[in-house]
């Protein structure tokens, strides 16, 4: 059982936060905007809905470059727990947030505007499930705590990750989080596996997806588009077109006859 959860609403203009030995265990979820990271090994973006797992004794530099962000932290003492979870990672991990993880965290932001009784006790309550599923899903991503990641379950990891991230616009960088390879030699090996670079992989993943999706006529294709994480649904039809050879519309048509 995690204790001494103190969560903190971050709500801020630009901002630079650094430090060369973070005393505690720090979970951020970027709620609105962008936060910027830099570690010795390590940079990358979280956007709206990702989740960054901030080890004790990590180096790193946070900003947010622009005004409007918006986010939830929780902070932990509990350093046995969360020390075994995390020692020897090669780099911070980030990840887009399942939906649980995100309704908790506006559950915890909506109770700490409450004055309400037993508020303090419920806040404590939700932030230690908020923590155990991030733990949960962080594992379920199948990030290993060495670097003894043969290339088969390198590539398992990323599939796993992509299949995980349909119903988001997630980056190849972020899906790379916490593999203890460049991004250049992980995209050869990618492609050695699979025949696909890593962005090839994930659109077609997206496609399949999308196909089943354009069975149910209750779907928009706007909304298939805007769900799987397209830039817009004539972005989503050009995609489309050029993996299946024709176009959203014109596939349900054809297979709801």
């Amino acid at each position: 059982m995690f204790t001494d959860i103190a969560p903190c609403l971050l709500r801020s203009g630009a901002f630079t936060f650094e430090t060369d030995n973070h005393e505690k265990f720090q979970l951020l979820f970027v709620q609105r905007g962008q936060l910027h990271l830099r570690t010795p090994h390590q940079q990358l973006i979280a956007r709206s809905g990702m989740v960054l797992l901030m080890p004790r004794g990590t180096s790193f530099t946070l900003s947010a470059r622009e005004p409007g962000y918006e986010g939830l932290s929780l902070w932990s003492a509990d350093t046995d727990n969360l020390s075994r979870a995390f020692t020897g990672l090669p780099s911070i991990p980030c990840f887009a947030a399942a939906p649980k993880i995100k309704q908790l965290a506006h559950d915890i932001r909506v109770e700490m505007q409450l004055i309400a009784p037993r508020s303090e006790e419920v806040i404590q309550a939700q932030c230690r499930l908020m923590l155990a599923y991030v733990l949960r899903q962080y594992e379920v991503l199948g990030v290993k705590r060495d670097s003894s990641l043969s290339n088969r379950e390198i590539v398992s990891v990323l599939r796993r990750r992509i299949h995980a991230g349909l119903y988001s616009a997630t980056s190849v960088e972020e899906l790379s989080s916490g593999i203890p390879l460049c991004q250049r030699h992980l995209e050869r090996l990618f492609k050695a596996e699979t025949g696909l670079s890593i962005k090839q992989y994930q659109l077609w993943s997206k496609t399949e997806e999308a196909k089943q999706l354009l069975l149910d006529p209750s779907y928009k294709v706007r909304s298939i588009a805007m769900e799987l994480g397209f830039l817009s649904p004539k972005h989503f039809s050009v995609q489309f077109r050029k993996l299946t050879g024709t176009t959203p519309i014109a596939y349900r048509r054809e297979n709801l006859r």
